[in-house]
């Protein structure tokens, strides 16, 4: 399985982004041969940003830690929905 976030945008539009992670993760998924899902990852680097400072930890030269912690909720969300179903 292979899992991407689609950014969609705030009002829950799927915009030109969100297009561009479609292919994009479509062309992965199928070279993988690997069946795909998508998780609305709309706000996700905020709360990433908010669990880091809540840590003491500094975002100034921290941008890698905020993409991977993105990257964790958006997997969390996944696992969460798959669990509730």
């Amino acid at each position: 399985m292979l899992v991407s976030g689609l950014p969609y945008s705030l009002n829950g539009d799927v915009g030109a982004q969100a297009r561009q992670v479609q292919k994009y993760a479509t062309r992965i998924a199928t070279a993988l041969e690997l069946p795909l899902e998508y998780v609305d990852e709309r706000l996700t680097s905020v709360h990433a940003e908010e669990l880091i400072q809540g840590a003491g930890i500094s975002l100034s030269q921290n941008k890698g830690l905020i993409d991977r912690k993105a990257a964790a909720i958006i997997l969390q969300r996944w696992l969460d929905d798959r669990r509730q179903k």
